[in-house]
């Protein structure tokens, strides 16, 4: 399983035409490499990894795990903002049936405002048409559906679900953070 979700990530990458050292997805040995590079951070069952939290070096190993992870925001950092909107209407509306573009757009655009300070963004959604074509470009890559100004999402899509999961994972610790922030600061 592993090796399919680095070759899918690898892929992905190569899709938003991201610079890597590597030309070929990674080989199992390169993988063998990293996993034991990560193995004081990281605890294996099975097929399934997990951060290694312990009190002792606990900040350490999240801070680890958090330095590699940041690495890949910027390459899906626009997407990443459309897949998290999409999560947050979800609460109030079934995004299988659809959602209007323009709605999804203003929900971007706060997002987007409240996260300016934390990345340098090179190409920055700042047109609805920058925004349409991110939407093609997520459903080129089966990441949702878009069609006629409506965005729809089928949880019984592996595709569409793992990469909704993949890109909201990407941001959603820094919009924790500043909810518990505000929750803090209000109480």
């Amino acid at each position: 399983m592993l090796i399919k979700r680095v070759e899918w990530l690898f892929k992905e990458l190569k899709a938003r035409k991201s610079e890597m050292s590597l030309s070929s997805a990674p080989s199992i040995p390169i993988i063998t490499q990293c996993l034991t590079f990560l193995d004081g951070f990281i605890n294996r069952k099975r097929d399934v990894f997990e951060a290694s939290v312990q009190t002792k070096r606990g900040e350490k190993s999240i801070l680890m795990l958090t330095y590699y992870r940041n690495h890949l925001i910027h390459h899906f950092l626009n997407e990443a903002l459309i897949a998290l909107a999409l999560l947050g209407i979800s609460n109030i509306q079934n995004v299988t049936l659809g959602v209007a573009a323009g709605l999804l757009w203003e929900k971007v655009i706060i997002l987007q405002d409240l996260l300016q300070g934390e990345f340098i963004i090179r190409k920055r959604l700042a047109t609805y048409s920058d925004f349409l074509a991110t939407l093609k470009f997520l459903d080129s890559r089966g990441f949702l559906s878009f069609k006629d100004e409506t965005v729809s999402i089928d949880p019984k899509n592996e595709n569409q679900s793992y990469g909704q999961s993949f890109l909201c994972h990407l941001l959603l610790p820094l919009v924790e953070s500043y909810w518990i922030t505000l929750t803090f600061f209000l109480s």
